[in-house]
């Protein structure tokens, strides 16, 4: 019931986060989540509890995508990838806090005050957290967001000339006379095909991503050992991976990357299935390595996501495909009865098909190593026009089907007119 409160939550928070802010729709759902799961202390039926854990999902679960998409917009482009890792090994830290809490305190009343009381302060986001400054600029509120400027850069020890405010007040002015109509979204992919293409592929990515992440963690309990232990482990392995996708993102891009970690995963949950059973090491070594990929998938996908989006459209377009992954946590919990009563290897080949599906839907994607955050469909569209790579150039002539010549005689692609 909590996924499918999660699935009902990350669309609506979305909505809430498009049109009245990031900052509001975080401080509002963080508490709620805080405040509603508090009170299945007081449960007194199993089917009571499991209704305030849906509320509580339904109202609260939207806070991640919130934050993420916060600190996405108010960081440069060379800092998205360390700004998400920040906040994803901060979400480790709490799962290795949430296991140790489990071992100590096994009573669930108790639990449940100590994982979710300290969340009310999130409150207090409506008066300290700032607001997105590209948000702001794209419901034309362009005095908010230079105030928020000049007081971040005085917190920088930086200056802000006027020449330089005035440059970002004219480009402001320059989206809002080709901006998007968001009366219709579903109309407007439909016109944006390139969109709509994206969003499928990230559904698939996010579903792969969360069964693998979800399940690993279930998994990990049934791993011979101490379950807390090997809970934390597994937890925690994802920091490290974090991090290595900060460094690599810049070097190799978020497609190359991307692909390389689906492949290693889906190989690895292959190789675990020829692993003999008394070999503890070698299987916990090979659960460790899919983990840090999956870590490291998820961090980039984040990033990968806010960057391939417009402003105007970006919490909804992700909370849609975020709708994928609750599915994917959701399937994951079937994955004890897979292995029981179907065959014991069966979720490792599940793990090993969605890795190298995903991988095969990333050059339907174009990179966005360094590029600046769409704030228009039109611009979003664009991103990756300039690749020459033969592959996504045949597969756009395949799934456009332009019956216009578009290859020059010196057999160049023109790639601007394949849309």
């Amino acid at each position: 019931m909590p996924l499918l409160g999660m699935t009902v939550s990350l669309p609506v928070a979305g909505i809430v986060s498009d049109r009245w802010g990031r900052r509001f729709a975080l401080a509002i759902t963080a508490f709620n989540m805080a405040w509603i799961n508090a009170a299945r202390y007081w449960a007194n039926s199993y089917t009571v509890f499991i209704l305030i854990g849906f509320l509580g999902s339904a109202f609260g679960s939207g806070c991640m995508s919130c934050c993420y998409t916060l600190a996405l917009e108010l960081v440069s482009p060379t800092r998205r990838m360390a700004a998400v890792s920040v906040l994803t090994s901060f979400t480790c830290l709490g799962a290795v806090v949430k296991g140790l809490l489990a071992w100590t305190q096994p009573y669930w009343r108790d639990l449940i005050l100590m994982l979710y009381l300290p969340m009310s302060v999130c409150i207090s986001y409506f008066w300290i957290a700032p607001e997105s400054v590209r948000w702001l600029m794209s419901k034309k509120r362009y005095e908010e967001a230079k105030i928020i400027l000049l007081k971040a850069s005085k917190m920088n020890g930086r200056v802000l000339s006027d020449k330089t405010l005035k440059k970002i007040t004219d480009g402001a002015n320059c989206a809002k006379s080709r901006g998007d109509n968001e009366t219709n979204l579903f109309s407007v992919m439909w016109e944006h095909k390139t969109i709509l293409l994206r969003c499928i592929a990230m559904s698939v990515w996010s579903l792969s991503s969360a069964f693998m992440g979800k399940g690993l963690a279930i998994s990990s309990v049934s791993i011979s050992g101490n379950k807390y232990v090997n809970f934390c482990m597994v937890a925690i392995v994802g920091i490290p991976g974090f991090w290595t996708a900060t460094f690599l993102n810049d070097k190799v891009g978020r497609r190359g990357f991307l692909f390389g970690l689906f492949w290693v995963s889906g190989l690895c949950q292959l190789i675990n299935i020829f692993i003999p059973k008394g070999s503890h090491g070698i299987q916990l070594t090979l659960y460790l390595l899919t983990k840090f990929c999956a870590a490291a998938t998820a961090n980039t996908m984040v990033v990968y996501k806010a960057e391939l989006f417009p402003t105007s459209y970006r919490s909804r377009l992700t909370g849609f495909t975020s709708i994928f992954a609750r599915l994917g946590g959701f399937t994951a919990l079937l994955i004890p009865a897979l292995t029981d009563r179907v065959w014991n290897y069966l979720p490792n080949v599940l793990f090993s098909i969605l890795a190298f599906v995903s991988s095969v839907l990333l050059l339907f994607t174009p990179e966005t190593l360094g590029a600046s955050l769409p704030e228009t469909m039109e611009d979003a569209t664009r991103l990756g026009k300039d690749e020459c790579s033969p592959i996504m150039d045949l597969l756009r002539r395949i799934i456009y089907r332009k019956h216009y010549d578009v290859t020059h005689d010196d057999g160049h692609v023109d790639v601007d007119k394949i849309s």
